[in-house]
């Protein structure tokens, strides 16, 4: 393996658990990223259309969004009544979901309702993350955990299996679905289809919560799609927004390809002088001895020493090798659709963002920016913005932004989540 490439696999090991290419093969020759599987990955055929189809892209995405544990000592804290579903969406396929209430609220009066909207790649209804959580073993369905302390709070919640999840369960056990109308068109569009799905299940939680305020809550790409769907859908009154990006995900691919590896380059480089010499690159660490390995195919302009630019350029070759890990019907898709700003910009619904600050799959000066704007020109009283000092994209503690080993989320944490969503949605 072409080592360069091999740290990037390092560093993108423990989180990319559903970039499933591996299967495929080497991305390009000797371009060759090594991920590891979970039991969630594709198989097969299955693996084949996804792959190769419109909907690839997000088997890979999870790499950049899903990074986290959400773990909870004990999942049955909160007395909540649960029933299990099966919405219709807009285009009659079947969803399965789960709504739940507080155990001594009569359901017809619980006056909010929290719709969660998933992240990238295919998600069950309770976004479970134990296969890449520590310590290993550990149980981690992150909505199902999180939906507990929102009902904690007197509200009620719907939770639904992503589209992608449905399809994959069901291809799984009826290999010829993946020729079914339902499945061809989700293929062409499946933003659009995620969108839709989205506003569905909002009209869903009023049918099954009549009294309740629809309010949705989105982490990663869900932000992105829960900014689109209330854009369209007058039936949600709010948003709650974990692990917010304002970017497309080419933009994030560069992000994260390119980057946020760059801590392994500034650990090595002693004089701070953005080239590592024979000295620096000398040691008997894993990473000095496997760049020692590749100089060869990195060291472009033969000096002996590998260059800040050159370590980029050695990720930034995996994107140019493989130039359409996103595909091209998906960004169609996002360049016709208003950016997140520009729905935030013109929006009178309250949105409450909740953002670790060492977050390294969607970073925290993506919040902080749109706070500075807000501050500075909208001037948007229906804008909060609530920092989670040290916490990563699942707001789980971590010790630098360079962490990427995910832990179990503190019980006051957990309820510092549900506080602040009843605190200021409750607000006038």
């Amino acid at each position: 393996m072409n080592y360069f490439f091999h740290v990037v696999s390092k560093w993108y090991m423990g989180w990319a658990h559903r970039f499933s290419l591996m299967r495929a093969g080497p991305i390009a020759g000797s371009l060759t990223i090594s991920f590891h599987r979970s039991e969630l990955a594709l198989q097969g055929d299955i693996l084949k259309i996804l792959v190769i189809g419109g909907n690839r892209f997000f088997e890979m995405t999870v790499a950049l969004f899903f990074c986290g544990a959400f773990a909870f000592t004990s999942q049955n804290a909160f007395a909540l009544k649960s029933e299990s579903k099966v919405f219709e969406s807009f285009d009659g396929f079947p969803l399965d979901g789960v709504i739940e209430w507080p155990e001594t609220a009569d359901r017809s009066l619980v006056n909010r309702v929290l719709v969660f909207i998933h992240g990238s790649g295919a998600q069950s209804m309770d976004e479970d993350l134990s296969a890449i959580s520590t310590p290993k073993g550990v149980n981690n369905p992150f909505f199902k955990i999180l939906s507990a302390a929102v009902v904690n709070q007197g509200w009620g919640t719907l939770r639904y299996n992503k589209r992608s999840f449905q399809f994959q369960e069901k291809i799984a056990a009826t290999p010829e679905i993946k020729k079914a109308k339902h499945f061809l068109k989700f293929q062409k569009k499946p933003l659009e289809h995620f969108i839709r799905d989205a506003m569905s299940m909002a009209l869903a939680a009023k049918r099954e919560f009549p009294a309740a305020e629809v309010y949705v809550l989105g982490h990663s790409e869900g932000s992105t799609v829960a900014l689109q769907a209330s854009r369209r859908q007058p039936q949600i009154k709010g948003h709650v927004l974990i692990g917010f990006s304002n970017e497309s995900l080419n933009t994030l691919l560069l992000e994260q390809t390119v980057y946020r590896p760059l801590h392994l380059f500034t650990s090595l480089d002693k004089d701070l002088n953005e080239v590592l010499d024979v000295s620096e690159l000398g040691g008997k660490d894993e990473i000095s001895k496997s760049l020692r390995d590749q100089m060869k195919i990195l060291d472009l302009d033969e000096d002996k020493k590998l260059s800040m630019d050159e370590f980029k350029a050695g990720n930034y070759s995996n994107l140019v090798a493989k130039s359409d890990l996103i595909g091209a019907d998906y960004q169609q898709e996002e360049a016709k659709l208003p950016r997140p700003s520009e729905i935030l910009r013109e929006t009178s619904k309250k949105t409450l963002f909740l953002q670790g600050t060492y977050d390294n799959q969607t970073p925290v000066y993506f919040t902080k920016a749109v706070d500075l704007v807000n501050r500075t020109s909208w001037k948007k009283k229906e804008l909060r913005f609530v920092y989670f000092e040290k916490a990563g994209h699942t707001l789980d503690l971590r010790d630098s932004s360079n962490d990427l080993k995910f832990r179990v989320l503190g019980k006051e944490t957990l309820a510092r989540v549900g506080s602040e969503i009843q605190t200021f949605f409750q607000e006038p």
